[in-house]
């Protein structure tokens, strides 16, 4: 495929809405951590999670949408990809999303337990505003490094449109 429609079609895939995202990740997410909570006692209904008397609601928020559509988005802004490899840079690092996702959840909801809402909601604040954003510059950088990426996203798309705009 020549690369200006490979490059069109990778730009408007960009555009897949985050809602999209949530209505996937919003169930996924609630019934694991229910089924990881399970044994501890948890019980759902309707969407929301009791376990020792403490509950919560998986929400958007929760499921860290925004850093797997940011993966999305360095996925397919990532010049000089196969589609296998596109595909399974994206697997790999939407799984792991997912599984760091899930085990802060479980931590979340332990630490609500044994040492109440207050300190819940303090490293619950903490998580979500400093640890994400890490965490998916972490697993991205990571995955450049195992699938051997050489290309920089979006940089390397522009300075290809440059030389032909050039031409």
């Amino acid at each position: 495929m020549r690369y200006e429609y490979s490059l069109l079609i990778r730009v408007i895939l960009c555009f897949i809405p985050i809602a999209f995202f949530d209505a996937v990740l919003i169930p996924l997410t609630t019934y694991v951590s229910y089924a990881l909570l399970w044994p501890a006692g948890a019980v759902m209904a309707g969407g929301l999670i009791s376990v020792s008397g403490f509950a919560f609601t998986i929400v958007e928020a929760c499921v860290a949408s925004f850093a797997f559509y940011l993966m999305w988005i360095l996925m397919l802004l990532t010049k000089d990809l196969s589609f296998g490899k596109r595909i399974g840079l994206f697997l790999s690092g939407a799984g792991l999303l997912f599984i760091v996702n899930i085990v802060r959840i479980i931590v979340l909801v332990s630490v609500g337990i044994h040492f109440g809402v207050e300190t819940f909601d303090s490293l619950h604040f903490l998580i979500y505003y400093i640890f994400s954003g890490v965490m998916v510059a972490v697993i991205w950088i990571s995955l450049v490094s195992a699938f051997r990426i050489k290309s920089t996203p979006i940089v390397d798309d522009l300075k290809t449109l440059w030389k032909l705009v050039r031409n």
